[in-house]
């Protein structure tokens, strides 16, 4: 869903069935552009149903919470927005907006932009296998059959034209086409230059182009989470 550029007016509260939205990539434009410095050129998610644990496979995720008012007279156009991050095993609030407009996506981009460029900035480098272990929670794919060792992933950029590539490990690292290894999805889009993309929602399967992200969600579903 992309709500930058705006299509639609984006929702003001969450779907029935969903727990939050999923922050899937943001693009401030910094100072290289004098004319449009801070100008927020995209803003994506995707709904996420129900309340996933912050464990290793979502740490680092970014979430948006819609909610009414606190105000009982405040008008049906506004919502409480609420960010939260999956860090050390727990949703934890990095931000609250009240009574937010339909501008909502626009005013948080800076926030979740700074965000996402720290967790990049801590982009995590795998050992070879047997010496680190992988976090990412790939490895917990593997171990269900979701993917499998040596399989190939894809990061389509089509505004580039570019097509970047990532092979699974046998300890659920991604293993780019130079060499490196990165143990979590993130890690490796970050090293193919993009710090503000959630990899999970980047990278997808190439027989049926299903992303990571669909992989976590039907392993969750399996265990019932």
């Amino acid at each position: 869903m992309i709500l930058v550029p705006e299509f639609d007016v984006p929702p003001m509260r969450c779907p029935a069935d969903a727990w939050a939205m999923l922050v899937s990539a943001v693009d401030v434009i910094t100072d290289a552009d004098h004319e449009r410095a801070g100008e927020v050129a995209l803003f994506a998610g995707c709904w996420m149903v129900g309340k996933p644990p912050a464990n290793n496979s979502h740490d680092g995720d970014l979430v948006v919470r819609l909610t009414a008012p606190a105000d009982p007279l405040a008008s049906e156009r506004l919502a409480d927005v609420e960010l939260l991050l999956a860090h050390q095993g727990r949703w934890q609030r990095v931000g609250l907006w009240q009574g937010l407009d339909d501008n909502w996506p626009r005013i948080l981009a800076p926030t979740a932009a700074a965000l996402m460029g720290l967790k990049g900035d801590a982009t995590q480098v795998a050992g070879s296998p047997g010496t680190t272990r992988a976090v990412c929670g790939v490895a917990e794919l593997l171990g269900a059959g979701l993917v499998t060792e040596g399989e190939e992933l894809i990061w389509e950029r089509p505004l580039l034209g570019l097509r970047c590539t990532a092979r699974v490990r046998s300890d659920g690292a991604l293993v780019l086409t130079d060499g490196r290894a990165y143990a979590s999805p993130s890690a490796a889009i970050t090293a193919l230059g993009s710090n503000r993309q959630n990899g999970w929602g980047a990278f997808r399967r190439m027989p049926d182009g299903r992303t990571l992200a669909d992989l976590r969600n039907e392993l969750r579903e399996r265990r019932g989470q």
